[in-house]
């Protein structure tokens, strides 16, 4: 559900959105081109869930934009690949593996989202800082520091966000059935899709009445917005689909063999109670099983 809404995102034109206004906001508070491209994969990444989504969304922007201003084409392509896998972790939608998660232990998806927070906070913050250490040692960063003068007035800036309604009226209603109304995360997504598109309805009719386009024009690239929308996410979807049933036939073994408990009973032993280290095992874990899966 959450890679059709991203991909709908991007066919509005929502990609090309975020990314003017991370840059204007960096803009006023001089951020590198690299610190650009990661923060705009990580606005994405928190709506998408999808590294691969992310990075094929946000990175042909970004990885473009960094290769301009000096930027090596691998440095630029590693710089968004960890920002979009960065993306699976910042809440409000994350990767398949907090339905999971939700799914095995059954805790709130409100609750996985609270506690993940500031880890990806911290995560992204690691590789903003390291971009800075990159730049201020190799001087890669031939843009320097981006500037456009003056800030525009309060009022503007404003009316900027505002004027992205449809992304927005998206994100209340995402979060409102995610974290409050703690729904399941499928329906969030499904309410999510059905708002933006209603409001991007809205929009093109405006368009159509008040713009430089006729009513009929305006209509038809709507149309035409939906459905290479819809045909992108459901290309995108066979993929994770094939790569979610691997992983879930790979848990269930673990389970059904007892192998899941026996490791984390394993861990605790080891760990000899420690809350820090536990933490730490766990973490180590993952990682192993992160890689292959």
């Amino acid at each position: 559900m959450f890679v059709i809404l991203a991909a709908l995102i991007e066919k509005y034109g929502g990609m090309a959105t975020f990314v003017k206004g991370v840059t204007r906001f960096s803009a006023r508070n001089r951020i590198r081109v690299g610190q650009i491209a990661v923060l705009s994969s990580m606005v994405f990444g928190s709506i998408n869930g999808a590294t691969t989504a992310n990075v094929a969304t946000t990175g042909s922007f970004t990885i473009p934009l960094m290769k301009q201003n000096g930027y090596p084409p691998r440095l630029a392509a590693a710089l968004e690949s960890v920002a979009s896998c960065g993306g699976q972790v910042l809440p409000p939608v994350m990767g398949a593996s907090a339905f999971i998660m939700a799914e095995l232990i059954e805790p709130d998806y409100a609750d996985i989202v609270t506690r993940a927070a500031a880890p990806a906070i911290i995560f992204y913050f690691a590789v903003v800082i390291s971009i800075e250490l990159y730049v201020r040692k190799y001087g890669t960063d031939t843009g320097e520091l981006i500037t456009t003068g003056d800030s525009p007035a309060l009022t503007s800036q404003i009316r900027g966000i505002l004027g992205n309604y449809e992304y927005l009226g998206m994100l209340v209603v995402l979060i409102y059935y995610l974290i409050i109304v703690q729904s399941d995360p499928m329906l969030a997504g499904f309410y999510s899709i059905a708002v933006l598109s209603s409001l991007r309805f809205t929009r093109a009719i405006y368009d159509g009445t008040i713009g430089e386009d006729d009513l009929i024009s305006s209509l038809r690239r709507f149309g035409r917005e939906n459905i290479e929308g819809f045909r992108r996410g459901a290309e995108a979807i066979m993929g994770i689909s094939i790569m979610v049933a691997g992983l879930g036939i790979i848990v269930r073994a673990f389970v059904v063999t007892g192998f899941a408990q026996n490791l984390s009973t394993q861990l605790i032993l080891f760990s000899g109670g420690n809350i820090v280290l536990i933490v730490l095992l766990s973490a180590v874990a993952s990682i192993i099983f992160g890689m292959g899966m």
